[in-house]
């Protein structure tokens, strides 16, 4: 695997260990809480939309669809269990280890490509993608840590 792909292997694995943590415990309606003028939609998945155009991008992931062809994710809110196991949509999801598959498969020609799609990044390539959505993943796991620390649990990291 190509050594920058690596690094940000390993932290998909981070996000999926820390959006864990951040889940563990909450009800579908502590998800739904949101302080002040935040994001409201915290319980619907939005790191895993992530995580899912970054596969399909690489020629995995899933098209989920809801009512009258709209994303899942936006019609449909989703439980802490459906988030963390990638179930809110029927059909299969992005998982890590798919995720981590097409990661090995990347060659330098393949990370060199441009992006399928412009990303506020920079590098214009796939690598540069993968930065992106990586590093976005995470923005939306801190957003449910956050969520999870406002309700009066203990924190993700150092549990205080």
């Amino acid at each position: 695997m190509d050594p920058v792909v690596a690094s940000f292997a390993q932290l998909v694995g981070v996000n999926d260990y820390l959006l864990g943590k951040a889940l563990d415990g909450l009800s579908a309606a502590e998800l739904r809480a949101h302080p002040g003028e935040a994001n409201p939609w915290v319980d619907r998945g939005p790191h895993r939309g992530t995580r899912n155009l970054l596969a399909q991008a690489l020629g995995g992931g899933s098209t989920c669809r809801g009512p009258r062809g709209s994303p899942r994710g936006r019609s449909r809110r989703t439980t802490p269990p459906a988030i963390r196991t990638h179930r809110s949509c029927s059909r299969a999801q992005a998982t890590s280890a798919d995720l981590m598959a097409r990661f090995a498969q990347l060659g330098d020609d393949d990370l060199a490509k441009s992006a399928p799609r412009e990303f506020p990044v920079r590098d214009k390539t796939v690598r540069g993608m993968i930065a992106f959505l990586v590093y976005h993943e995470a923005y939306h796991v801190g957003q449910v840590a956050y969520v999870k620390k406002w309700l009066g649990y203990p924190g993700v990291v150092d549990e205080q």
